[in-house]
């Protein structure tokens, strides 16, 4: 989850202006034996030939250059459509190559996601997204029953157990404390710090212990946007893990924990939703400067170029890549050869330095995240520093304590901070953003 490796890069045909909504769907893990979630066994899990779903005006069609991964799985947009011979599709939605992918390859997609999965779920396998161990875990049981105490409505039980995990001042961190005997308690009521898969699996338990069938997803959320080319580069740290729910009349429901705890690690990046002490490099995003967008600038012309090559050659191997260069440029000696290729670098070179002129701008930042950081920035000052990961109600608590004179206006700051970052539609109120302002002046 600190590895910047490719693992894929995928090209829209239509033009792309928020990767962060995405979620390519991997390993569907829905058994657990007390310590460790699993993938289903084959009684319950089929592999189908191919899939299919209707196509809509909301579908979506693009491709996917996998880097060489000598595994076999891929990661589709949810839902997919694919008649690739050389693909399995699962009964739980995801796919994987016939064989191991031992080079780059390339697949199409189409997805649809306002498909939805499985309106109808047989009673095996409701059991199935049901089951857990006999034993252990107490607590855990006992916040489910309270949850489904006075209703037996799905969607209720969802809805208290989101109200939960936002109402408790959980950490996102990736140093946890390591979680033996009852880990799912010990992560929920005692240490409270973790990971997306934590924060996943711990939700997932409750779901089931609570009546409502559930399990775990994992795969990668989000992905860089290249500003040159379009296309949507997804790395290992994009790695993550969120959760589907089953409800009657909807099926499955995507719920992502994280997003209540750490909001942005989903809308940025995963070093966004880290304190300052585990960030492995610079926040850039928060102040940026121009030596650093140069920087960015050079990057992304150089990961486009390695796009370009991919996207040209991609099934290749470098003899055939030599015969089609030397066919097409008329290259017979291998002086020819090393010429051409000094070539090649001094043009990527200009290529490189002509596109620092007009930079794009890399800051996604919302103007009500920025002043949240500068409260951070201003509260460190005053000698109140953020907790590791700490969300916003826990730093506020921290905050009021040691300056308890300026309860007011941090109570009022975190209030307009929490209402703006955890509504479900976008906000430009600027009178809310200037109120934010003034209580920022006053702390």
């Amino acid at each position: 989850m600190q590895s910047n490796a490719l693992v894929f890069r995928a090209t829209f045909k239509d033009k792309v202006t928020d990767p962060t909504r995405f979620y390519w769907r991997g390993p569907v893990l829905s058994y657990f034996d007390g310590q460790t979630w699993y993938q289903a066994e084959n009684e319950i899990k089929t592999w189908l030939t191919d899939e299919k779903t209707d196509i809509s005006p909301q579908s979506q069609s693009y491709d996917v250059i996998m880097e060489a991964s000598f595994a076999d799985w891929l990661f589709p947009l949810e839902t997919f459509i694919s008649s690739n011979e050389r693909l399995y599709f699962s009964s739980d939605y995801s796919v994987k190559s016939k064989s191991v992918m031992t080079k780059k390859q390339r697949f199409s997609f189409v997805s649809n996601q306002q498909v939805l999965l499985d309106l109808h779920l047989s009673e095996q396998l409701k059991t199935h997204y049901l089951e857990l161990p006999d034993k252990g875990n107490p607590k855990v049981r006992q916040l489910a029953r309270q949850l489904s105490q006075s209703t037996s409505d799905a969607s209720t039980i969802v809805e208290k157990a989101n109200a939960f995990f936002l109402s408790e001042p959980f950490v996102y961190s990736l140093k946890p404390p390591v979680y033996t005997n009852n880990r799912v308690d010990r992560f929920l009521f005692d240490s409270q710090t973790g990971f997306c898969e934590h924060f996943a699996s711990s939700y997932v338990f409750l779901m089931r212990a609570a009546g409502v069938p559930a399990r775990v997803v994992t795969g990668y959320q989000g992905g860089e946007l290249n500003p040159y080319e379009g296309y949507v580069a997804v790395r290992q740290k994009d790695a993550h893990a969120w959760v589907e729910v089953w409800l009657s009349g909807k099926g499955w429901v995507r719920i992502d924990p994280t997003s209540f705890v750490a909001p942005h690690r989903i809308r940025m990046d995963l070093m966004s939703g880290l304190s300052f002490d585990e960030v492995t490099e610079p926040d850039w995003q928060a102040e940026p400067w121009f030596g650093q967008s140069v920087l960015d600038a050079i990057a992304f012309r150089y990961d486009q170029l390695g796009y370009l090559w991919s996207n040209f050659v991609v099934g290749f191997d470098a003899a055939n890549q030599w015969a089609l260069i030397s066919g097409f440029f008329g290259l017979k000696s291998w002086t020819q050869k090393v010429l051409w290729l000094i070539a090649v670098f001094a043009l990527c070179f200009v290529f490189i330095y002509l596109s620092l002129i007009g930079l794009p701008s890399r800051s996604t930042i919302l103007p009500h995240e920025r002043l949240y950081q500068k409260l951070i920035k201003r509260l460190a000052k005053q000698g109140v520093e953020k907790p590791l990961g700490a969300g916003p109600k826990a730093f506020l608590k921290k905050a009021v304590e040691n300056l308890p004179e300026k309860k007011e206006p941090l109570e009022n700051f975190m209030r307009l901070y929490i209402a703006k970052t955890y509504q479900k539609k976008s906000d430009d109120n600027s009178e809310s953003l200037q109120q934010m302002k003034a209580y920022l002046k006053s702390i």
